[in-house]
């Protein structure tokens, strides 16, 4: 097999991987009353350190936010609960709407994860809870 023949397989291989299921990203829509939150389908295994503090907000189309400031994307195993006003972390950890809250995550590029909310897909970029 030539070099080129190489490298246009592995890029073949990586551009299929990518759009895939296979993305460590990707996420689902939990919808509940004019509730809407994102939630990871996997743990994609921490690597993101930001230090986030601020309030759980939502825009008027129902997308959960951070500060107002992009759509907040929570940890797998996390549920929409209490008729779209609170969400259960897989931990135990209730969090509602206007809450006070520090975690630890970081930002993504909104064009780059599958299963953006349509509420939620106005910005450039989501902020993942991790």
């Amino acid at each position: 097999m030539s070099r080129a023949s190489a490298g246009c397989a592995a890029l073949a291989l990586f551009l299929g991987g990518c759009a895939g299921g296979d993305d460590p990203l990707a996420l689902t829509a939990q919808r509940d009353g004019a509730s809407v939150v994102m939630v990871q389908l996997s743990d994609p295994g921490g690597g993101m350190e930001a230090a986030f503090s601020g309030t759980v907000t939502v825009t008027r189309d129902g997308c959960w936010t951070f500060d107002d400031e992009a759509p907040l994307v929570f940890p797998a195993g996390t549920d929409l609960v209490d008729d779209g006003r609170a969400v259960e972390l897989s931990d135990g950890t209730v969090t509602r709407l206007g809450d006070q809250v520090r975690f630890g995550g970081g930002f993504v590029d909104i064009d780059s994860r599958s299963g953006v909310a349509a509420e939620c897909a106005d910005g450039d970029s989501l902020i993942l809870w991790q």
